[in-house]
């Protein structure tokens, strides 16, 4: 598991935020190929307010694993190497339709009107870590925000997550209250308890892999 600077806290006003608000729903720089219309808006998740939200549709036009409900960020600037994609669940009801797992894939063009001739670059499925706590929530008051750590294999002006499971098993539609991202800088390598005791059992195999990791990180890191 990655931590960084920014995911040490739950702070979505925290300096290096990527994602700039416009104040302008038709202008966000957020968009989604499966918005819902009856509720929930971009910049919703662009104000520091847990009481606003965007929601993915569920009124028809559900996601299946050929075409998930994703994300698009149209960032401040390119960035590359390793970012660190923030979010908090919805503090009302059905905040349990929040992502735990999602694909991430970076584009240096794209135009929400022709949104299908994006030539996207997939970096890698990555899984969401609900272990921070952000105060102002009413229901769900802790664990309350999550965050995901992706390796770019290049600079990227635009940042894409599918949402490819839910914490209800489910990935018909998402809902959040706040999401971002940074660059993940100063990250670290911390590891579960369940991962430390494997490596004490098995060093060998554990240290072996984890240089595999290493080396496929450095290529990826240098574009091979």
């Amino acid at each position: 598991v990655y931590m960084s600077e920014v995911a040490g806290g739950a702070d979505f006003t925290a300096e290096g935020a990527l994602v700039e608000a416009t104040g302008d729903e038709d202008n966000s720089n957020f968009w989604c190929n499966h918005k819902e219309s009856s509720e929930g808006t971009y910049e919703g998740l662009l104000d520091n307010d847990f009481s606003t939200y965007f929601h993915s549709s569920w009124n028809g036009d559900n996601a299946t694993a050929e075409n998930p409900h994703f994300l698009v960020a149209n960032l401040k600037e390119a960035v590359s190497g390793q970012i660190e994609i923030k979010m908090a669940v919805r503090d009302q009801s059905n905040q349990a339709y929040y992502p735990t797992l999602i694909t991430v894939y970076g584009a240096n063009e794209f135009d929400k009107e022709n949104p299908d001739a994006t030539e996207w670059h997939k970096q890698g499925q990555v899984a969401v870590t609900y272990n921070l706590t952000a105060e102002g929530f009413t229901q769900r008051t802790t664990n309350n925000v999550g965050y995901a750590i992706a390796t770019l294999d290049g600079s990227y002006k635009y940042i894409r997550f599918d949402v490819d499971n839910t914490a209800l098993n489910t990935n018909k539609f998402f809902v959040l209250s706040e999401c971002n991202i940074w660059p993940a800088v100063g990250s670290t390598e911390q590891y579960s308890p369940e991962f430390e005791e494997v490596q004490k059992s098995n060093p060998t195999a554990i240290s072996n892999l984890l240089a595999e990791i290493k080396a496929s990180e450095a290529q990826l890191a240098a574009g091979k």
